[in-house]
């Protein structure tokens, strides 16, 4: 039977057999195998499972490796080490805890999202977003990088109308086609850490401040 196996140009003098390596029985991270079968088969591998030559275990990408059997590869890209208990082990936590520990800046992440659902929301879907969940997203973060202003993103237009107003402040509409908005978010995402502010209407107000070279009035 032919391997189905997409494993990338790069990776492909790594590749070996699927059961080359045992999964780690004690592995305490339980990943979602579906969604890495989707992007298998969308993308192929495009990085090497982690077994350690001398347990035999699979120390990283216990995930990926459940899900390339699923769909039926017959091998895989493996990268081989020689740790002793110790490095095993650690390496296997350091491998999942640090992933744990990462966090998404919501609002470039829904630039990311929503440019590419403009370009293909076939690969969206792939990328592990479906529709649902996309629906989800962009309404608890498609405007999120105003969170912090004035609360939840997710407000209904009423009530954060009245939230506004009943703080002294109001808003400026500005439209975007959705590949554009995708373009306006992510960039706004940059300026704001590089102005080192948390919302889109200080990065905007400095942003005129330095084009018209006046100080913006203080807020009230």
């Amino acid at each position: 039977m032919d391997d189905p196996a997409k494993i990338a140009e790069g990776l492909a003098p790594l590749a070996g057999p699927i059961d080359a390596a045992a999964p780690n029985p004690t592995n305490p991270n339980v990943g979602d195998v579906p969604a890495v079968a989707r992007s298998l088969a969308r993308f192929g591998q495009r990085r090497p499972v982690v077994a350690n030559r001398t347990s035999g275990l699979i120390e990283a990408g216990h995930t990926l490796h459940a899900a390339a059997e699923s769909l039926g590869w017959q091998t895989v890209a493996w990268l081989w080490v020689d740790d002793d208990p110790a490095a095993e082990l650690g390496y296997a936590l350091a491998d999942n805890r640090t992933r744990d520990l990462a966090v998404y800046d919501p609002g470039g992440l829904a630039a990311w999202v929503t440019e590419l659902h403009a370009l293909d929301s076939d690969v969206l879907e792939d990328a592990g977003f479906d529709s649902e969940d996309l629906g989800d997203f962009m309404s608890d973060h498609g405007d999120g990088l105003e969170a912090g202003m004035m609360g939840s993103p997710a407000m209904t237009p009423k009530d954060r109308q009245l939230a506004y107003e009943g703080a002294n402040i109001r808003s400026v509409l500005l439209p975007f086609q959705l590949t554009r908005y995708a373009w306006v978010l992510r960039h706004l995402a940059t300026i704001r850490a590089d102005l080192g502010v948390d919302n889109n209407a200080d990065a905007i107000v400095r942003l005129i401040a330095d084009r018209v070279k006046e100080e913006p009035p203080a807020d009230a």
